[in-house]
């Protein structure tokens, strides 16, 4: 897609500021008397020149000021922008006589300066500088009043939004421990009210600046209060592109730790048969690391999420950080998901996110190299990359501005997507700091153990800790059956259940949960003891196993489908939403089916309509082993996810990727069947000129959230073609090409609908996008079998392309 560099609205602010600015220099040159600089610190060629140094330098910032275009801005900022414009030609004006005057080689700099003025205003060169700083004074009262008071312009918009964003980023769906909760609120309501006060505060200054016209001291607040106004909003854009929509989803997916488990960890070791964990000590008094490790479906996520919950932890770490300021937070590594839940940059970006919500007077020291590269009267800068991260990171352990120490929580470091080493590496970097440690969890694998084990650092293996945890959760839910409650008291052989279940599950939470769920359903149908205890014998320990025999269980009429369904969600480098997933039992009947259906966008009712019928669906062919769950995406609201990361271990294996391409057909492909599924899902996402023009109005941060959306879902399908392309040799021409159609018909509707529209950083210009442009994105993508198969039916390669087919001719 082609999108137009666009004026960022905060622009506005430093551009009146630098106005002021010039407006305040130019009433203190102009007024008989007044000094300019301190008297007797310049000589009087000393005064020239800085005076010319000062004017050249406004005139420079003025100049800067108009750069970019001014599309999406009210009438009020364009006026201002041609103030701008007005000013940088007086300074022009004023710099000339400057040039002239120091030919003459005066005795008395400013006075000299001053008494040149008159003589040139006798000429005509210019013409009263005094009711030309007052026509442009009055210009800028009423011109930044107006934008302030307005809701229509980019200013305001912009400032709404960043407030809305603070207030919406600041806890989102998290119910954090109590102190940094209220903590966190506080902060999102000084934010909102820092902004608003500063607003009402230059306004009352501009209303008081009309009378009298010539007020240096009002000039002199005005500047000041634009600049802090900007640079609140410059710290809050500056959070809002750390934060990122993934970033809290994994952790509403894990379950709730079942009441009283886990309270062995905040007690007295001399109180209990079980050996220290000290962890206690460590979250009290300790630094660096501490490590959890437990087998695969033991509850270390809902171990991390209880303890950085609890109010004892907080009260330790409270301890810890004595007078300084405390931040706590946790990151949800997620193999399952998104490239930002499973990478170092997402840990950074949450770990910095965080840490900078709770403290943003921290942003320009700690983001200086983004806070000086982000010139407010620019477009945005590129996304964070992991170096700039780390240097963040290090700056923020490093800075002495504000004591603080920080605590975070990394679960499933296992999870990441690339070599343990590297996450390795980052979590020991950052624990290095005297300000910030971190207990991280893990599967108990080799490079962990040689990292972490052997005395390395604090930890715990969870599963020595936890039979009386299983023993509390089986009784409490089998208990909580009025049948299994009241036979348990009759016959003795229910308390052996109970105690099999235990011995059987060897610490494996997971499977317990999944058992007496079976057992659950069994009391349900009124299965006595003996039924129970054969249902238990028939399940065989261990995760994998108990897969295995799940699948078993699945109708045959289901299976082809159920086989399509998880080979799909294998091959997902995140969940799939259930309306992509709709289209998937449709395509076993029409393969074509994606391709021919219209562009249609779905209401929210359709939405879940579908969803809540694709949820049915997947209970009844996959078994518990994948699920139909909420999702934050407005549109995409219910995703495809796996029961637990086990479970896409286990079809992952040889073995279960085999059996599921037994159960297809031969034409089955999943990487095609993805790209269709995605088709179909941009296909129906919402689109009308209607809905746009109302969202653009309406919210423009909203409107450039679903123009980024957009463009992931399309980069999303060219990623899987790509992948098709790599594994099977030729392309998917079909679904590539209609992917062409919709972005053109996409392009064209989002154009119409931001014409005019208010603090919008991007829009699409239907005139530059084409055939071309589709292929140039193809090329990007690496489609270079799609590319030349296009290249031999027309003749359409842009040189890129040609370069990178090396078709290019040698000259």
């Amino acid at each position: 897609m082609a999108f137009v560099t666009m004026l960022d609205p905060l622009s506005s602010l430093k551009m009146a500021s630098t106005v002021v600015q010039f407006l305040d220099f130019g009433w203190k040159l102009a007024t008989e008397g007044c000094e300019l600089y301190k008297s007797g610190s310049l000589g009087s060629n000393d005064e020239l020149e800085q005076i010319t140094r000062d004017i050249a330098c406004f005139a420079e910032n003025l100049g800067v000021a108009n750069n970019g275009s001014d599309l999406g801005l009210s009438n009020d900022e364009k006026a201002l922008r041609q103030l701008a414009i007005s000013c940088k030609s007086l300074a022009g004006k004023l710099l000339s006589e400057l040039s002239t005057l120091k030919l003459q080689k005066p005795q008395n700099g400013l006075e000299s300066f001053r008494t040149a003025l008159r003589s040139s205003r006798k000429r005509g060169s210019i013409q009263g500088l005094e009711k030309k700083l007052e026509d442009l004074q009055r210009q800028l009262i009423m011109r930044l009043m107006n934008i302030l008071r307005s809701n229509q312009s980019s200013v305001m918009s912009t400032l709404e939004e960043i407030a809305a964003g603070s207030r919406k980023h600041g806890i989102g769906n998290l119910e954090t421990i109590d102190e940094l909760r209220n903590d966190n609120m506080r902060y999102n309501d000084n934010t909102n009210n820092k902004i608003t006060q500063l607003k009402n505060e230059i306004l009352v200054a501009l209303e008081q600046l009309q009378e009298p016209v010539r007020n240096g001291e009002k000039l002199s607040i005005i500047s000041a209060k634009c600049l802090t106004l900007a640079a609140q909003g410059k710290m809050q854009e500056i959070l809002h592109s750390l934060h990122f929509r993934a970033i809290t989803v994994r952790e509403d997916n894990i379950h709730e730790a079942h009441e009283k488990t886990f309270d062995w960890i905040f007690k007295d070791a001399a109180t209990t048969t079980l050996p220290d964990p000290k962890f206690i000590e460590w979250v009290r008094s300790g630094s660096g690391l501490y490590w959890i490790s437990g087998k695969a479906g033991s509850g270390k996520s809902t171990l991390m999420k209880y303890l950085w919950r609890h109010r004892e932890t907080t009260k330790l770490l409270q301890t810890w950080a004595g007078s300084s300021k405390l931040v706590v937070s946790i990151y949800y590594l997620w193999n399952a998901g998104n490239s930002l839940q499973k990478s170092q940059q997402g840990l950074l970006r949450s770990l910095l996110f965080h840490t900078l919500r709770e403290i943003p007077q921290l942003i320009p020291t700690v983001c200086s190299s983004r806070w000086l590269a982000t010139d407010l009267y620019g477009d945005f800068p590129n996304p964070w990359t992991l170096q700039e991260l780390s240097e963040t990171c290090k700056r923020l352990s490093l800075q002495t501005i504000m004591p603080l120490k920080v605590c975070f929580f990394v679960d499933g470091l296992d999870e990441y997507d690339g070599e343990h080493r590297d996450i390795i590496r980052i979590v020991e970097t950052m624990a290095s700091s005297i300000s910030i440690k971190l207990c991280v969890s893990s599967r108990p694998w080799n490079v962990f153990v040689e990292a972490f084990g052997d005395g390395n650092c604090p930890n715990l293996v969870l599963q020595q800790f936890t039979k009386g945890d299983i023993h509390r959760y089986v009784t409490d839910n089998l208990g909580k059956h009025p049948q299994f409650s009241t036979l348990q008291l009759q016959d003795f052989r229910y308390n052996r259940l109970v105690k099999d279940i235990i011995e059987k599950a060897q610490g494996v939470f997971l499977w317990v949960f999944l058992v007496v769920r079976s057992l659950l359903r069994g009391l349900t149908d009124d299965n006595d003891i003996s039924v129970l205890e054969n249902r238990l014998s028939q399940i065989p320990p261990g995760l994998e196993k108990y897969f295995e025999k799940m699948l078993d269980t699945i109708e045959d009429i289901y299976r082809e489908n159920t086989a399509r369904i998880f080979q799909v969600s294998v091959h997902m480098t995140q969940p799939l939403s259930a309306l992509a997933l709709a289209s998937l039992e449709k395509e076993q009947t029409d393969p074509h089916h994606a391709i021919n259906t219209p562009i249609k966008d779905l209401t929210e009712e359709d939405v879940i309509s579908i969803s809540e019928k694709m949820r049915k669906h997947i209970n009844a062919r996959c078994k518990d082993l994948l699920a139909v769950t909420p999702s934050q995406h407005n549109f995409l609201q219910y995703q495809v996810e796996f029961l637990h990361r086990t479970v896409r271990d286990f079809l992952k294996t040889r073995d279960m990727s085999d059996l599921l391409r037994g159960r297809t057909r031969g034409d089955f492909d999943p990487w095609v069947s993805i790209s269709r599924m995605l088709l179909y899902q941009i296909k129906h996402f919402p689109w009308t000129k209607h809905y746009l023009y109302t969202m653009y109005r309406r919210s423009p941060q909203a409107a450039q959230q679903w123009l980024d959306d957009f463009h992931r879902m399309v980069q999303e399908l060219m990623y899987y073609s790509k992948k098709g392309e790599d594994y099977n040799g030729s392309t998917n021409m079909a679904v590539l090409d209609e992917l062409d159609r919709v972005i053109a018909v996409y392009a064209s509707e989002v154009a119409h609908a931001c014409t005019g529209s208010q603090s919008i950083r991007s829009g699409l210009d239907p005139k530059s996008y084409n055939s071309k442009t589709f292929l140039s994105m193809a090329t990007d993508a690496g489609l270079l079998l799609y590319v030349a198969e296009k290249r031999r039916k027309k003749s359409l390669l842009p040189h890129q392309t040609k370069k990178w087919l090396g078709l290019s001719r040698k000259r």
